[in-house]
C-alpha cells in the first residue's frame, strides 16, 4: 500500500488532502512525463454536498498504467509516496497528473 497526497481540491474523492477510495489508477500508458499522466478516478465536485466521505484512506493500492514510469512494477505503483495534483496544463482534459511519475532509464 502506498501513501497518497491529493492536491486536487475539486475532486469528490478528496478529503483533507487524502483520497477516500481504497485504491486508484494512474492513467497515461504512453506517458513520457508527469503531464501525460492522470488520476483515472478523478470525479469533479458538482456541489458542496457531492463529497464522497470525510474519512480519508492513509494508504491505498495504486494501479499504474504508465508503462514507462520507474515506479510501475507489473501494473502496480511501488513508490512509497504518490502525489496527485491539479495539472498545470490548461485545457488538459483529465485535470490531474501524477507528480511522482519518473520516466524509467533508457526510455524516451
Amino acid at each position: 500500500m502506498t501513501e497518497l497526497t491529493c492536491g486536487v481540491g475539486e475532486c469528490v474523492n478528496n478529503a483533507k488532502g487524502k483520497c477516500c477510495l481504497p485504491g486508484i489508477a494512474v492513467g497515461g500508458p504512453n506517458a513520457g512525463d508527469a503531464k501525460q499522466t492522470f488520476c483515472s478516478n478523478f470525479s469533479e465536485v458538482q456541489s458542496a454536498s457531492s463529497a464522497v466521505c470525510d474519512r480519508p484512506m492513509e494508504n491505498l493500492a495504486i494501479r499504474c498504467e504508465a508503462e514507462h514510469c520507474s515506479y510501475n512494477t507489473g501494473g502496480r505503483c511501488d513508490a512509497d509516496h504518490v502525489d496527485i495534483r491539479t495539472t498545470s496544463e490548461s485545457g488538459w482534459p483529465e485535470k490531474t497528473e501524477c507528480a511522482t511519475f519518473r520516466q524509467e532509464s533508457g526510455t524516451e
